[in-house]
């Protein structure tokens, strides 16, 4: 009997280490950022074969194409979120023609490339962004580059676009706008290294028009809030393909005021001195 006893303490013990063992590893992944999923720590170090058990790398090789698509780690804690991505690359594949039956290779006969990079994963206050990163290639005289949002709130994992945000969108869509054209002619200015004013293009794709500011992530700040808001503006929409992209970050002061209610709690305003 002492020693059905002592094994059942023995048997105890273990499990009760094996418990603290596995809480303590937990704790300490969440504080560093990472996602604690079936036993293990996520994170940006995570190998690739690790992050393919789980499906978050996903790689399709045939004759005509080389398809790789990459999912954060994070998204596995946002289950209504990772089937819409699911369903986008569906749609990203079908629309970049990598499920027509009849891919021609061309001259060269090398596959048709396609990736899909969503390894960029952002969150405050009770929001959080994924910025999708599409480059494809097709045969042609150079790649294709493009970009995809998907913001939502954590809590409900409903999706957030730009008209969701604010109460008064059409002066914050202005305000922005007007922040958005000086700041990419600064940046144009800079990167072609002479002086460049407005034309059609600039005000065509950066002009307050929804359509502008469909791309999008957060910007985390301090106390695990949002900072500011980051806009994409993909090549040939303020500019020509050579020029590449275009990033413009607003900090949360120029907007704040005319976010929805239910919103501003997740964003930080800096004091102004």
């Amino acid at each position: 009997m002492k020693k059905f006893i002592l094994a059942l303490i023995v048997v105890f013990l273990l499990i009760a280490g094996l418990k603290l063992f596995v809480f303590e590893h937990r704790d300490n992944c969440r504080k560093e950022g990472g996602l604690w999923y079936e036993n293990m720590c996520l994170n940006s170090e995570t190998p690739e074969d690790d992050l393919k058990k789980f499906g978050l790398i996903r790689e399709e090789n045939t004759d005509k194409t080389d398809i790789k698509v990459t999912y954060p780690y994070n998204v596995l804690e946002y289950n209504t979120i990772y089937q819409f991505l699911q369903t986008k690359v569906k749609s990203i594949k079908k629309d970049n023609g990598f499920e027509d039956e009849d891919i021609e290779l061309g001259m060269s006969g090398h596959p048709w490339s396609l990736s899909i990079d969503m390894n960029n994963f952002a969150e405050g206050g009770n929001l959080a962004s994924i910025l999708g990163y599409v480059f494809s290639f097709t045969g042609g005289a150079h790649p294709n580059h493009s970009f995809f949002s998907t913001n939502f709130d954590t809590a409900s994992q409903d999706l957030i676009n730009f008209s969701d945000l604010f109460d008064k969108g059409k002066i914050a869509l202005d305000v922005i706008s007007k922040y958005s054209v000086s700041n990419i002619l600064e940046q144009k200015s800079e990167r072609l290294n002479k002086e460049i004013t407005e034309n059609e293009w600039l005000i065509e794709g950066a002009g307050p028009d929804l359509k502008n500011y469909s791309i999008f992530v957060f910007v985390p700040g301090e106390e695990k809030k949002i900072d500011g808001i980051k806009f994409i503006f993909p090549p040939y929409q303020v500019g020509p393909y050579v020029e590449g992209t275009y990033e413009v970050i607003v900090s949360s002061d120029l907007f704040y005021d005319f976010l929805d209610g239910k919103y501003k709690n997740s964003f930080v305003v800096q004091e102004t001195k």
